[in-house]
């Protein structure tokens, strides 16, 4: 099968076309254990699909048109109307209908999951996700993502944002799976939103079985922000939690709904946020289609809410939104008694930060524009004493004294998420916190208290701006040129106005720190500027301007 990227892929195609009532059956010759759909319009058509399992029973139709599930900026959108994937089991055939009729239909069949997929069992029995932190009610048991998602790695780095509400989907699939086809599951909602929508990683941050087993799903780390691609428009200021099994007519089990309430209490809490009232939020303008709110409103939505509650969507179904969502949020509420809140800033304790730093600050970290999130940021230069400070109280406001509070730096990669202590401090009896750091190239911060109650910090962006030197000067003809630079690195631009030269760019090489040239210019003035694009290191720097005539 080829997938969407070009590249070997579990996913295989067919087109469709104009689709008006029932299609024929469409056979294929691979077996295929999930399906989706998209196409061109209307945007309000329902699409339905069943598949033919391997005994040649048809499943039962279930509608495959639902939108709303996309990210926001930063990944690809391979396609506007896209429906959520169906998990079919084993089938080597898929039909679709659509009474009202729909234009530039396709159907998108992943394969059976590989060799690599382990037997699932109880989550105790299965290797846990870390750190463990426990926030709220305490941290549930969550299973790693290596248990279902060995050798699949997210396509780019995880983006990070901020949490200060959750949402809750359901994955429109049939609801007698059994334990064991879990982690293929996930591997196939994986393989469909990683090569049919473009996304880096699968959509959801987290997923809840029928059994009551919550997955770590889109990776970047539990006890972070990672944006996921879940709810089109606010993607950057949520998490999402999907619920495996459909949940238009039925509601998910007991032990599903005790493990959502469970997850979602601590998730919010780990974070500093209320589990209970509502949140506003900025509906993100790129995405904004997939709600009813205008580009940039400001909305006001649950802390804890149904896809619906945010997008134009049934997700997570009439029966778990009617009836599952109002005791889903008394039980969050009941189980989060003491919970903490920590902030962090930077600069003085006048909480007066930076200019806004750009999005992809620090090495393979990636965080939404400050200007869309509020992010606390500042910028400084290399070495210089950056004071950073913040307060631990409870959820009322009440100081937290001598509480141990982590500094910590965060960077992660493709396959690993690892942290870097910077300091430890101890809140004072008003429960604030100083600590003075000297950054030589971009930070992303958090503070951190582990001890229960446990609480992390929003992220806190530093950009460090190097520092260029220039000197000219004329000898024997030539123009010699020399400066340097801190942070060193490895390429300057220098920037050459002279008659005859606008706007010249040359590259050059600059060893240590230092970097030097000679120029042949025409007669007449020059002037001549060194500069240092933005990379994952620091931000863009450039040198004063240097006037020669010549």
């Amino acid at each position: 099968m080829t997938g969407a990227r070009g590249t070997a892929a579990p996913v295989l195609s067919r087109w469709i076309g104009r689709l008006s009532g029932v299609g024929p059956p469409v056979a294929v010759p691979e077996r295929f254990v999930l399906a989706g759909v998209d196409w061109q319009g209307p945007a309000e058509a329902r699409i339905d699909l069943r598949a033919r399992r391997r005994d040649g029973r048809w499943t039962p139709w279930v509608r495959a048109s639902v939108l709303g599930h996309d990210s926001d900026r930063g990944e690809t959108v391979a396609h506007a109307l896209v429906g959520e994937p169906v998990w079919t089991g084993p089938a080597d055939a898929v039909q679709l209908r659509c009474p009202a009729g729909a234009e530039g239909v396709s159907v998108h069949l992943v394969a059976p999951a590989g060799p690599g997929v382990p037997a699932a069992g109880p989550a105790s029995a299965l290797p846990l996700a870390l750190p463990r932190l426990p926030a709220g009610p305490g941290q549930p048991p969550i299973i790693a993502r290596q248990a279902w998602a060995a050798g699949l790695p997210p396509h780019a780095a995880p983006s990070y944002g901020d949490v200060r509400m959750a949402f809750v989907h359901h994955s429109v699939n049939a609801n007698g799976y059994t334990p064991g086809e879990v982690p293929a599951m996930l591997r196939s909602i994986y393989a469909y939103h990683t090569y049919t929508r473009g996304w880096n990683d699968i959509g959801y941050n987290f997923a809840v079985d029928a059994y009551g087993r919550i997955w770590e799903a889109r990776a970047g780390g539990i006890d972070r922000p990672v944006i996921g691609a879940q709810a089109g428009g606010y993607n950057a200021e949520s998490f999402g939690v999907v619920l495996l099994g459909d949940f238009a007519a039925v509601l998910p089990t007991d032990a599903a709904q005790v493990a959502l309430a469970h997850l979602i209490a601590w998730k919010l809490a780990l974070h500093g946020q209320p589990v209970t009232g509502r949140v506003t939020v900025e509906v993100d303008p790129p995405d904004a289609f997939y709600t009813r709110f205008r580009p940039g409103q400001r909305v006001s939505l649950p802390r804890v809410a149904g896809h619906r509650d945010g997008c134009s969507t049934d997700c997570p179904g009439e029966a778990m939104y009617r009836l599952g969502m109002p005791p889903l949020r008394r039980a969050v509420a009941g189980l989060t008694r003491r919970q903490l809140t920590l902030s962090l800033q930077a600069g003085g304790r006048d909480g007066a930060g930076g200019e806004p730093v750009p999005y992809g600050i620090a090495p393979g970290v990636r965080v939404r524009p400050a200007t869309y999130l509020d992010l606390e940021t500042a910028t400084t230069l290399p070495g210089q004493a950056l004071p950073v400070h913040g307060h631990l109280r409870t959820l009322a406001g009440a100081p937290v004294a001598g509480a141990r509070i982590v500094l910590q730096r965060l960077s992660s990669s493709r396959t690993s998420q690892p942290e870097t202590t910077l300091a430890t401090v101890v809140t004072t009896a008003d429960g604030a916190f100083t600590a003075m750091l000297h950054p030589r190239g971009n930070l992303l911060l958090r503070a951190l208290h582990a001890p229960a109650p446990a609480v992390v910090s929003a992220l806190l962006v530093v950009g460090v701006r190097p520092v260029l030197t220039l000197g000219a000067t004329l000898v024997n003809g030539a123009v010699q040129v020399s400066g340097t630079v801190d942070p060193p690195k490895p390429h300057i631009l220098l920037e050459v106005r002279a008659a005859g030269r606008i706007g010249e760019r040359r590259i050059v090489v600059a060893a240590g720190g230092v970097f030097a040239v000679q120029l042949r210019l025409p007669p007449g003035r020059a002037t001549l500027r060194a500069v240092v694009q933005a990379d994952a290191d620091t931000l863009a720097g450039e040198s004063s301007a240097v006037t020669l005539d010549l």
